[in-house]
């Protein structure tokens, strides 16, 4: 581990699942080696059965179309079986074999690849093994998600490498559902490489331990029946926000006629900002690597840490109109002590936040200043007044951020204003990743690392992404021009400088 893998990569023929999987991966530089699909009746039926199950949602381009140009071999075989497949793979020094929606394979297959052969399951294991996942976690009342885990000679039974839940949202339907985890799995798929390449499997690799359900078959209708109304009655037992659902504090026009660049919108604080916006009236276009689909948002794939992406992808958008609206946000780096960090590891940091930020913003402000209009807001973190312990090196890079944008406050054009927003415990992946950091560094249980942040925050619980939006929101209305170079705190009065 340590290079890019050679890997096979193996769907039925055109299945959705396996179209967004490889648009994923490829999104991140993966290219097969070799892609075989079966071409059969069964795949046939799978591939329509899928179909129905996403109706009313986008679907990625063929195969065809996404590898026009790479050096793919590309085949077709009548069945995933050992014998159909193994003469096109028995010469290649594989270290890896992706499946991208198959049928249950074994045999030879599974042994031939050096490093193992690994799956996206759209249903969270080991809760939700088997077929129908998401129909399945409504009728039972599992939590829906995905994962990613090594094939075995089981069911979905494999250790796994990742895992993560979709938010169901009130009003979501079971085609919204089935969509999502979809997108997910090709999600956790680039991510399970890109792991792979940083040398992280054998921090994540786990056994996935016992399910109390047994491995699921197709639902039958009666059983799609009640999900549906399940859906509909919306007593889903795991809805986020259980409670009422935060309203848009704004007009449905107050950003109407303008256009608003949203980076890292693919979840969290950026993929609320970029729906809030929408919901006022903006035309938004959502950066992310994963590029996600989100209602009413032009979502976009770019690499913040590639200047060359991020010159074509903005330079592309600028030619359509100006943008008036800009969100520097991106991931931050891993958690740990400051001193355990060598120099090499702050410059990918770097590159994606503070040169990636600085490269947009060149290119977005002679467009502002020609309109008369201009608002920029970087999403960063408390921890530039007050730092946090664990994350040093987080905490110099928001510092570094921070100086920036204040510098920029006095350059920039009087009808632009730059401003920051700096999220304390904010209930967004990132927060997860950093309490796990923290239970692998001490042997502290998840809920003490969150007890212990929230006896720090006088509202006594996480902040919603949606209240950090209304804030960044704030700051881009046209009547926002008098705030200039200051960086407001959404922290529940955790800070306490003045």
């Amino acid at each position: 581990m340590g290079d890019t893998p050679v890997f096979a990569f193996l769907l039925l023929k055109e299945h959705p699942y396996g179209r967004e999987m490889l648009r994923q991966i490829l999104s991140e530089g993966f290219v097969p080696n070799i892609i075989i699909e079966e071409d059969s009746v069964i795949g046939d039926e799978e591939r329509e059965k899928f179909l129905k199950r996403i109706e009313g949602n986008p679907i990625a381009p063929t195969i065809a179309e996404q590898i026009a140009g790479l050096n793919v071999n590309h085949v077709t075989v009548p069945i995933h079986n050992s014998e159909e497949v193994m003469p096109h793979i028995q010469d290649l020094d594989l270290d890896l074999i992706v499946f991208g929606g198959t049928r249950i394979i074994r045999g030879n297959i599974l042994d031939h690849p050096k490093d193992g052969v690994i799956n996206s399951h759209p249903g969270l294991l080991p809760e939700c093994r088997g077929s129908a996942s998401p129909a399945w976690s409504v009728y039972h009342d599992i939590p829906i998600g995905s994962s990613t885990h090594f094939c075995d000679n089981g069911i979905d039974t494999g250790e796994l490498l990742l895992r993560r839940e979709v938010p169901v949202k009130r009003g979501m339907t079971y085609e919204d559902l089935c969509y999502e985890t979809l997108v997910l799995a090709g999600v956790l798929m680039k991510e399970a490489l890109m792991a792979y390449v940083s040398g992280k499997w054998s921090e994540i690799r786990h056994p996935q331990g016992e399910s109390p359900w047994p491995t699921f078959r197709n639902a039958p209708p009666e059983i799609i029946d009640i999900v549906n109304k399940k859906l509909a009655e919306q007593t889903y037992a795991h809805y986020v926000n259980e409670g009422e659902e935060m309203k848009i504090p704004f007009a449905s026009d107050a950003l109407k006629g303008m256009r608003a660049l949203v980076c890292g919108a693919s979840k969290g604080i950026g993929r609320a900002t970029a729906e809030m916006m929408a919901a006022c009236g903006a035309d938004v276009i959502a950066l992310s690597r994963s590029a996600p689909p989100i209602a009413g948002v032009r979502s976009m794939a770019v690499d913040l840490e590639d200047q060359l992406a991020i010159e074509k992808t903005v330079k592309g958008i600028l030619a359509a109109g100006p943008i008036h609206i800009l969100i520097n946000n991106a991931a931050g780096p891993p958690g740990g002590p400051l001193l355990d960090n060598s120099i090499d590891d702050f410059e990918v940091p770097f590159k994606r936040h503070l040169h990636a930020a600085h490269r947009i913003t060149q290119m977005v402000v002679p467009s502002m200043e020609e309109v008369g209009m201009g608002r920029i807001v970087n999403i960063i973190s408390t921890s530039v007044r007050e730092p946090i312990p664990n994350i040093g090196l987080s905490n110099t890079l928001r510092g570094a951020m921070a100086s920036w944008s204040k510098s920029l406050s006095r350059e920039l054009p009087e009808c632009i204003t730059i401003n920051n927003v700096l999220p304390g415990f904010t209930d967004t992946d990132r927060l997860g990743s950093l309490a796990q950091s923290i239970h692998d560094r001490t042997g502290k249980s998840m809920e003490e690392v969150q007890d212990s942040w929230l006896s720090q925050v006088p509202i006594g619980r996480l902040i919603n992404p949606q209240e950090t939006a209304s804030a960044i929101t704030f700051l881009s209305l046209p009547t926002s021009g008098g705030i200039r170079g200051v960086s407001l705190a959404v922290d529940g009065g955790r800070m306490r400088s003045i």
